[in-house]
């Protein structure tokens, strides 16, 4: 407690002081936006959410560059045409306070390189160091938020330490994106972040009709395939998903999507339960939606979600989803209509939710053909991108002001 008192009001007051009597730098003309992300080298949904917004952004006029930490960067990502990348190896993601000193100084060496207008951060760590770097250089910025998980997760002296930095350098922003309304709550109520810098922006995704694929699935092929997409790893709770496929052994089969560093400990899971043949492991793949054709259900099992954007791609695929109700998950699902809910850890409710739909074509049809229309009405790739880019130009014209 006494450390975080320290950082909020001595430390935090001494830079507050700086930002009042600050002169912005003068820019180069055109309008110039970085992003900055700790890693690019599994593609979750913060990754895929930046891809989208450089995309969106350079549509739009902006030259867009992009920094990222450790890790190699799928080049043959068409997203990423037209962007200008820049490693920084030194950022990484635990923590290490002379190892993030160094992140700082390379990303404020960057910032007097490119002379940005705006830098949007993304992810814990790129979000901590990346604003400490701006608050430095005087740049205007706005952090985004996907989900507040390392407040909650791993030791209890890390989860103090990320809060309390994250309390610290929520005043260093100009602008928060939260990706549900379960964040800001959680910004406004336990990391003290100020309402009024807050923007709400839901995840999206491209339209799968725009690649060619068929919104009516096979919903009544049997056996009954699951899909599940999620890295391997904590959160995410594969492990009663086979469960599951054990109990109903013939009537489903599971497709997991996604690497990570427990698939390997998944696949001997499975093994163990004798039910190796019932379950695909896809690792890392490209594209997704060829797989999701030919599920009829989606399962997303996890302790922990800020807003999954692999539930956003399964409803514009038209599949029920049976979805752990965390953090905020339950945004994305009309319960009993466009899929169902279940408790975290609650394996009974887990598995009756998924007899409920396996057995009653009706209702999986149903709840397909709703999925797919919240889908359009709300999740869609554009309008993701243009609230958030109309939210940096409010704040970017708020800052030059």
């Amino acid at each position: 407690m006494r450390l975080a008192k320290v950082m909020e009001t001595g430390f935090g007051d001494a830079i507050n002081r700086r930002l009042e009597h600050a002169v912005p730098d003068e820019k180069e003309s055109g309008s110039r936006l970085l992003f900055l992300i700790t890693r690019m080298d599994s593609i979750g949904g913060a990754q895929t959410h930046v891809l989208e917004m450089c995309q969106a952004a350079r549509k739009l006029g902006w030259e867009v560059h992009l920094s990222y930490g450790v890790g190699e960067v799928d080049t043959s990502d068409a997203r990423l045409d037209g962007i200008e990348l820049h490693q920084l190896k030194l950022l990484q993601r635990e923590i290490s306070p002379v190892q993030d000193l160094k992140a700082v100084k390379s990303i404020r060496k960057l910032i007097r390189e490119l002379k940005p207008d705006l830098v949007s951060t993304h992810s814990s760590k790129a979000g901590i160091v990346g604003r400490f770097a701006c608050v430095a250089e005087r740049q205007c910025n706005v952090h985004t938020a996907h989900g507040w998980a390392i407040c909650h997760s791993g030791p209890f002296l890390k989860k103090m330490v990320y809060r309390v930095l994250e309390s610290c350098v929520q005043r260093f922003a100009h602008g928060v994106i939260c990706v549900s309304e379960w964040d800001k709550l959680f910004a406004t109520s336990k990391l003290r972040l100020k309402e009024a810098t807050i923007k709400v922006v839901h995840n999206g995704c491209a339209d799968p009709q725009d690649k060619g694929y068929e919104v009516a699935l096979m919903l009544g092929i049997r056996p009954i395939r699951i899909a599940f997409v999620g890295r391997q790893a904590w959160p995410k709770q594969p492990e009663s998903l086979l469960r599951y496929a054990r109990y109903r052994e013939g009537d489903v089969e599971i497709d997991f999507i996604g690497d990570g560093p427990d698939l390997e400990k998944t696949k001997l899971a499975a093994e163990g339960m004798g039910i190796s043949e019932l379950v695909e492991f896809h690792g890392h793949v490209e594209d997704v939606n060829a797989i999701l054709a030919r599920c009829q259900i989606f399962a997303l099992v996890s302790d922990w979600e800020g807003f999954p954007l692999s539930t956003i791609e399964a409803m514009a695929m038209g599949l029920p989803t049976v979805v752990s109700n965390v953090g905020g998950a339950a945004e994305a699902v009309d319960n009993g209509v466009t899929g169902i809910l279940v408790a975290r850890g609650n394996e009974k409710a887990l598995f009756e939710a998924l007899d409920l739909l396996l057995n009653d074509f009706e209702r999986r049809s149903s709840s397909a053909k709703h999925a797919r229309r919240r889908y359009e009405r709300e999740f869609g790739v554009d309008k993701m991108t243009s609230s958030a880019l109309t939210f940096y130009e409010s704040i970017l014209a708020a800052y030059k002001s």
